[in-house]
């Protein structure tokens, strides 16, 4: 993709108190997320 085209990465991540490892300030799925966006030029839309 360049930076020309139109792209949106849309996800869900759970980030705060994690039962298996603890309390954790961002969730796995927005740090692929944040990848993918920076790869592809386009936008985060999150919730």
């Amino acid at each position: 993709m360049n930076k020309d085209s139109k792209a949106i990465v849309v996800f869900f991540s759970h980030a705060g108190d994690n039962y298996a490892v603890g309390n954790i300030e961002v969730g796995n799925t927005k740090i692929v997320a944040d990848y993918i966006s920076k790869l592809t030029y386009s936008k985060l839309l999150y919730d």
